[in-house]
């Protein structure tokens, strides 16, 4: 309903304008109807607020939304500077860079892959990441080209790496995230027998 809509944002902009975090000209609204982006235009006191359009695309908590959710490729030119970056610095210590490819960049995959639908991840892409982290981590640590493929991916109690797999982390994210949900579900419903 629009005009619930449009008093529930006049609601907010009031309580956000009080400590100065309101801007139109950065704000827009997905506006469906029957499963449907359409455009439009909410007219409101401070001013207008554009939708997005059905080939427009937004980033949003991570991952991409144009008339359905994507899996955001414009991620790989950034994940290759950052590595890149990494690998040339003088002034980090090996460890370090190490630490910073498992703590951070893992971190800005886990939620694109857990949130875009797994025919939207082509294979080509995970496989594409993983030679790219493969690559940045034998530079930084100097292993030689031959090294096996599975010591990235094994435990550290096996003399692994424990590197993050993106053609096997789509999967298990999607699998964690369905299964969250279903305990989130039995966890509220009083017929629930799994305890």
């Amino acid at each position: 309903d629009i005009a619930k809509t449009k008093r529930c944002i006049e609601l907010y902009q009031s309580l956000f304008n009080k400590i100065g975090l309101i801007n139109n000209s950065k704000s827009c609204l997905i506006y469906l109807k029957n499963g449907v982006v359409l455009p439009y235009e909410l007219a409101l006191d401070s001013g207008v607020i554009q939708a997005v359009g059905e080939n427009d695309r937004i980033s949003y908590l991570g991952f991409s939304i144009s008339n359905e959710i994507v899996f955001d490729t414009k991620i790989l030119p950034t994940l290759n500077k950052y590595l890149e970056n990494l690998t040339v610095s003088p002034l980090l210590k090996p460890y370090q860079k190490f630490s910073l490819i498992n703590q951070y960049l893992f971190s800005k995959l886990i939620f694109p892959l857990q949130m875009a639908p797994l025919s939207k991840i082509p294979d080509k892409i995970s496989n594409s990441i993983d030679l790219r982290i493969r690559s940045a981590v034998k530079s930084i640590i100097d292993l030689p080209v031959n090294t096996s493929t599975a010591m990235f991916y094994a435990p550290r109690q096996y003399r692994g790496l424990a590197i993050l797999n993106c053609s096997w982390e789509k999967y298990l994210q999607h699998h964690l995230s369905i299964s969250q949900t279903l305990k989130a579900i039995d966890d509220r419903s009083p017929y629930s027998v799994c305890h």
